[in-house]
């Protein structure tokens, strides 16, 4: 029985092989994606190429036969359903995981080819949105005007209930004007936009050079990743430019935004000359944007907690996420045991808030829904 919150998860993870997308593709690339061995290189690269998992010793939850499926090369639909059943989620939206590293593909016509045959194979295998199971369509954000084509190509499928950015990796950062052929496209189609957060592993750490072990990394990377997009989405005005275009951040926690809330509102309030652009205080539109709750912070004073949540309006800003199936997963029992919460505040965030904004056509039993803007 689903819950009575009725949860949506706006981010799980989809296990991807890139091998079965070479049906979708022409040569060379063909070839060079059926054939890849597995070694050598990945065809995208990232943080997943090392030992998240601590050769077997971290364990996700007690359900091992569905992770043994769940964290295998692959994902499947049946596979994704037999998890929303487990976790009583009414709704799934996949984030992939190789393909979360689109940008830092240097190679333009890799990454656009990558992303296409990435999105006609979720049609084909995976998504299923009268069950529940919606994607992502990946856009190459090094090549706004061919991601916009692939939004102009597959912007109306009821599948894709939003477009993907990974926060590691573009530049110029994301409020940049390089990326308003995306926005256009976007918008025009009523998609929100999911920034994810990414993470390369010490080996290829992207901000702090040096660092030897994966918790260092790993406990730095995404929070700045995110930061760095949310610092340039606010200041470059993109909220001015695009007001009915709505921007989810995933996978940092929450205690990053009350921060660059205060941060952006004083560097803001010293050079005003040099965003005119904007319309009010950097901290208000932080609070315009709306945020992933995984991994969320669980401090020993849960009053800690409490306070960040009233500064950035939790109860209006936060979407339920997952994170599943990786090690670090947040169960929907993470904001239910809140007791800080109204019962309201609970449904807001564990569904309420995704149903408002992302693009969901249909709900479960297969009826066509009224798409809804945000308030």
């Amino acid at each position: 029985m689903a819950s009575k919150y009725r949860v949506v998860d706006v981010d799980a993870h989809y296990q991807d092989d890139p091998r079965p997308l070479h049906k979708y593709m022409e040569e060379p690339w063909k070839t060079r994606i059926r054939d890849w061995s597995g070694k050598y290189y990945r065809p995208v690269g990232g943080g997943i190429t090392h030992d998240a998992m601590m050769g077997g010793r971290i364990r996700v939850g007690k359900h091992k036969e569905l992770l043994q499926r769940t964290q295998g090369m692959e994902s499947s639909r049946e596979s994704i359903l037999e998890t929303m059943e487990m976790l009583e989620f009414e709704t799934i939206i996949m984030v992939p995981s190789q393909l979360l590293q689109l940008a830092n593909i240097n190679d333009k016509d890799r990454a656009n080819v990558m992303a296409e045959a990435h999105v006609q194979y979720m049609l084909d295998d995976i998504i299923d949105p009268e069950k529940g199971i919606y994607c992502c369509l990946p856009v190459p954000s090094q090549d706004p005007v061919e991601a916009a084509k692939l939004i102009e190509r597959y912007g109306a499928e009821p599948g894709f209930c939003a477009i993907l950015f990974v926060t590691q990796g573009p530049a110029p950062p994301l409020g940049d004007r390089f990326y308003d052929p995306i926005y256009d496209a976007a918008e025009k189609y009523n998609l929100p936009c999911i920034l994810h957060s990414a993470f390369s592993g010490p080996d290829a750490n992207t901000y702090a050079h040096g660092f030897g072990k994966w918790s260092e990394a790993h406990g730095l990377d995404f929070a700045i990743s995110n930061m760095i997009q949310l610092t340039s989405l606010v200041m470059q005005g993109v909220k001015e430019r695009y007001p009915k275009l709505d921007f989810i951040l995933q996978e940092s926690g929450i205690f990053y935004i009350p921060q660059m809330m205060y941060r952006l509102d004083n560097e803001y309030m010293r050079r005003r000359s040099e965003t005119p652009w904007l319309k009010k205080l950097p901290s208000e539109y932080v609070k315009d944007f709306y945020y992933g709750t995984q991994p969320l912070e669980l401090p020993s004073n849960i009053n800690h907690l409490k306070m960040v949540f009233e500064m950035i309006d939790a109860p209006n800003t936060l979407m339920y996420a997952s994170d599943y199936p990786h090690y670090d997963w947040d169960h929907p029992s993470c904001i239910e045991r809140l007791t800080f919460l109204s019962e309201e505040d609970k449904y807001k965030i564990l569904g309420e808030n995704a149903r408002k904004v992302m693009r969901f056509k249909y709900h479960p039993a297969g009826i066509k829904m009224e798409v809804t803007k945000k308030r």
